[in-house]
């Protein structure tokens, strides 16, 4: 359109006139979303929100949760419109990872975990941090779940308008005249996806069948019956049928009736029969219309959160068990962050800056001088650290013989005589004792203190009972009680209902 044309209906509409592209509530319409220009905005503020100085004067626990803060805020809006490119995905990444654990310092830092451990979920080992390029696609995914849903809208009428169905994101030919946007969403949860988790986690009821693909959709079974009976798929005559064009209505009953390009050799026939054993035992319903449900077992529906959790699980680990324990407690924080790292060995200790090449001379344990200084030796199999867990022992009234191994040793931190709930409170104590060694070990190395069992005792029964008296607000026994009667003090946690 010419300029001269435009001033004239800019003048007859009292409007002024703008360039492509236009910023429309923080997007830039009409820009390229995949050039990495389009996203430099995004990428400044998640900058200023990390900043360096942020980093110094916060724990490690606060700079997980500042990342999961910014993360949840900052370029939601974008990520749930379009997808991100891999570049700026690396940056934004390395933004975070620096952050964490740069301590907003210069230069480069060790970065004790992979990223990809830190973005799994608490239960799993992680620490819940959102994978930008799976929430991207949880995000995205939403947008196929609404085109395919029966809701009303202007966008819905505008896109439909172009491309007919949503089940065209299914084709695995790209159009000339697809748009990026509608490319992207085919690549994510379309044709275009070789994992198929979309469509893996659709199912649907049946109802007068004139929705569902008799053999492409997950409507019996738990594959669709195309991937099922591939040989008899590629002889029906209609591939894409829908369910009501695979039968008839005989009065009240519905009546299956496929249709096959030729006839079935004997050696196919059992398998034929198969088939129809398996259809026969469903029938059409005339009262409702066929439903598409997402699998999640309490809504039925597509939420991203779902989506997130889906596109995150892990294989699973035999530590599944452990991490739910183990985020149950209510220690301080930066304690338990701590012991988090010290049960999956990211923590520097000699061996470990060794194996990461950093120079430290001498591999020695500094609190016992016998053996090299490891996480399995510092904590459970050192004489000074012995000697602490069996005060432990003793403080409760218990006997017992620890592992040395730290996933056995937590899950065998406890008394048989309290409850579940009681025992979560007394792991506090599990987590307090570690972080005293840790104290004390770099209190003799920086500090050339002397080792002092008894002073290391106390001071994590002091924090034990701190975190105790203020994550739960009816256990309100003094420190005195504490020190006495630890038993009774866990137990008048655990009747007030405080878990």
């Amino acid at each position: 359109m010419q300029n001269r044309m435009i001033e004239r209906f800019s003048i007859m509409l009292n409007c002024t006139t703008m360039n492509i592209p236009f910023l429309y509530l923080g997007i830039k319409v009409g820009a390229n979303h995949r050039k990495k220009v389009f996203w430099n905005d995004m990428i400044i503020n998640i900058r200023k929100r990390l900043s360096k100085w942020k980093g110094r004067h916060l724990s490690f626990a606060g700079r997980v949760m500042l990342i999961k803060s910014v993360i949840s805020t900052i370029p939601l809006y974008y990520l749930s419109i379009f997808k991100m490119p891999v570049s700026v995905g690396k940056i934004i990444r390395k933004l975070q990872r620096e952050f964490l654990w740069g301590w907003g310092h210069e230069g480069r830092k060790i970065a004790w975990v992979r990223w990809e451990h830190i973005c799994r979920t608490k239960e799993d080992g992680g620490l819940g941090v959102k994978d930008l390029d799976k929430f991207n696609i949880a995000l995205l995914g939403k947008w196929k779940w609404r085109l395919g849903k029966e809701e009303p809208g202007l966008w819905k009428d505008i896109v439909l308008s172009k491309y007919e169905s949503w089940r065209k994101l299914d084709d695995k030919k790209v159009c000339s005249h697809d748009s990026w946007w509608w490319r992207d969403i085919r690549k994510i949860c379309g044709g275009g996806c070789k994992e198929n988790w979309f469509d893996k986690n659709i199912r649907w009821n049946r109802g007068i069948g004139n929705k569902i693909n008799f053999w492409d959709d997950l409507w019996l079974g738990e594959i669709p019956l195309k991937d099922k009976y591939l040989r008899l798929y590629t002889n029906s005559i209609l591939k894409k049928a829908k369910l009501g064009d695979a039968g008839y209505w005989n009065g009240e009953n519905w009546v299956w009736n496929l249709q096959w390009r030729r006839e079935w050799f004997e050696w196919e026939k059992d398998t034929v029969a198969n088939l129809m054993r398996e259809v026969e035992g469903t029938t059409l319903l005339r009262d409702r219309e066929d439903e598409r449900i997402w699998n999640d077992d309490e809504t039925k529906v597509y939420t991203v959160n779902s989506a997130y959790k889906k596109l995150n699980k892990s294989n699973g680990t035999q530590q599944e068990n452990l991490f739910e324990l183990f985020w149950k407690m209510k220690a301080l924080p930066s304690a338990q962050y701590f012991a988090w790292r010290v049960i999956i060995n990211r923590v520097a200790t000699y061996d470990n800056l060794q194996n990461r090449g950093v120079e430290v001379g001498s591999k020695v344990c500094v609190m016992c001088h016998c053996c090299d200084e490891t996480v399995t030796h510092l904590f459970f199999s050192c004489r000074i650290a012995a000697r602490l867990w069996k005060m432990c022992d003793s403080w409760l009234g218990l006997y017992s013989v620890h592992h040395n191994s730290v996933e056995i040793h937590f899950l065998q931190f406890k008394h048989l005589g309290l409850s579940k709930s009681c025992n979560i409170v007394w792991r506090c104590m599990w987590v307090a004792t570690i972080w005293s060694i840790w104290n004390k070990r770099n209190n003799i190395i920086f500090r050339n203190v002397k080792v002092d069992v008894e002073e290391m005792f106390s001071l994590a029964q002091v924090k034990t009972w701190a975190w105790i008296t203020n994550k739960y607000p009816r256990a309100s026994f003094s420190y005195s009680d504490w020190c006495l009667c630890p038993t009774t003090c866990l137990n008048h946690c655990d009747s007030n209902h405080n878990i």
